[in-house]
């Protein structure tokens, strides 16, 4: 578990593309709130290979208001089957 940097390249539906290309152009409505207490982050999550990684990596980048350009942070953990709170809260 951990965080990662944005250019770090990375492997998601088929394409080899860094962090900041990934989440540059989703859109916010795929985003989803993450509430804990009074504040809300927005989220997105998936699974995906990291070149020169073997196993898949759960991938969460968040943003801290929903319609934010730029991702605040990307965490990654190997921990596939983890939910984005358990990620998060580690």
């Amino acid at each position: 578990m951990g965080s990662l940097t944005f250019n770090r390249q990375r492997e998601y539906q088929g394409r080899i593309l860094k962090a900041s290309a990934l989440a540059a152009p989703m859109d916010p409505s795929v985003r989803k709130p993450r509430r804990e207490g009074d504040k809300t982050q927005w989220y997105f999550t998936c699974t995906l290979r990291l070149p020169d990684v073997k196993p898949k990596v759960r991938s969460v980048i968040l943003w801290q208001p929903q319609h934010d350009a730029s991702p605040r942070l990307l965490l990654v953990t190997n921990r596939v089957c983890w939910e984005v709170s358990r990620v998060v809260r580690v």
